[in-house]
């Protein structure tokens, strides 16, 4: 490779590296532990500015379709970790159109943010017609599996 050829991609890099951005989107209830875990580790390798745990974290006061809405702005690729209450069926549930987690998917996939299923606590992907229409293709993503044992560090490693 010619010398300004790989300059090239080393600024490329970096300049990808800089604009990167992880959101994560999850349920508190049955994930919360484990996401802590996979944000120390994304931040010990791309720094603090660059991951998003709480995109459906919003402030008192402010609406939260509008509050997700701008950090997928931002936003460049998605982890959304899928817990064994994931699908839920009470007070949170991605039937619902209200559901924040729902609400953080369509939004990535209407703007065409890259969706990594990351499944914990022996969670299986939902089949597609077990998601509303909106969240179908989200059944179709390679799921990466990580867990809170000895092999927790080489699954993050591969995801």
């Amino acid at each position: 490779m010619p010398y300004c050829e790989s300059i090239s991609w080393v600024i490329d890099q970096r300049v990808w590296f800089l604009m990167l951005q992880i959101g994560i989107s999850y349920r508190r209830p049955d994930s919360k532990a484990m996401v802590r875990r996979i944000v120390d580790r994304l931040v010990a390798h791309y720094g603090a500015e660059a991951v998003f745990p709480n995109i459906d974290d919003v402030p008192a006061g402010v609406d939260f379709r509008r509050h997700i809405d701008e950090t997928l702005r931002t936003t460049t690729i998605l982890l959304a970790v899928v817990g064994p209450g994931w699908e839920s069926k009470g007070h949170e549930s991605i039937d619902d159109r209200f559901d924040p987690v729902r609400i953080v998917l369509e939004g990535a996939l209407r703007r065409r943010i890259p969706i990594i299923p990351v499944l914990i606590g022996n969670a299986a992907m939902p089949d597609s017609d077990q998601l509303p229409p909106s969240l179908r293709d989200i059944a179709f993503g390679n799921a990466a599996t990580i867990d809170m044992g000895s092999e927790f560090d080489h699954q993050m490693d591969q995801l």
